[in-house]
């Protein structure tokens, strides 16, 4: 197989290079993985600054809002199911590791346990359309949260996920 000095330096280099280009991957997918971590931080802190204080309202209704109350809360909320939309799409694609995945999820779940996202949800949805398997994990979450507090729910459709 080597025949000479310079096969054996060929295939350290060979061997050094490919090691370098795994440890570059690595390198590259966590900075990817806190790149993308921290913008759909940045988006959801965002949308929570602009949301109205009775979002926290544990007996939120929005039928007691005025016409005002109303539109800015429905509106927020589908900023944030919009949100939670994408993060459901890149889970579903498996674009997205497990382990950010079960963030977003339990986040999800904190959030459709208030009675205002819960409820909210049910408004948005008459305004838009999702696909089906966001609609049943949102609808999931929503009836849990509306009905009992906080469950464990899960993103993941007809696919595991990532």
């Amino acid at each position: 197989m080597f025949k000479a000095p310079t096969d054996y330096i060929a295939a350290l280099a060979l061997t050094v290079s490919i090691v370098a280009i795994l440890a570059q991957l690595r390198a590259v997918r966590r900075q990817l993985f806190i790149q993308n971590f921290a913008e759909h931080n940045r988006r959801y802190n965002e949308l929570l600054r602009r949301m109205p204080a009775v979002f926290l309202d544990p007996h939120f209704r929005l039928e007691d809002l005025d016409e005002a109350a109303r539109e800015t809360s429905v509106r927020a909320a589908w900023e944030y199911f919009d949100l939670c939309f994408e993060q459901w799409y890149l889970i579903d694609n498996r674009l997205v590791s497990r382990k950010l995945a079960n963030v977003w999820e339990s986040g999800t779940r904190a959030s459709m346990s208030r009675p205002a996202f819960a409820r909210l949800w049910s408004a948005v949805l008459t305004l838009t359309s999702y696909p089906p398997g966001f609609v049943r994990f949102m609808d999931q979450a929503a009836a849990v949260g509306d009905a009992r507090g906080p469950e464990q729910v899960s993103f993941a459709t007809d696919s595991e996920g990532p």
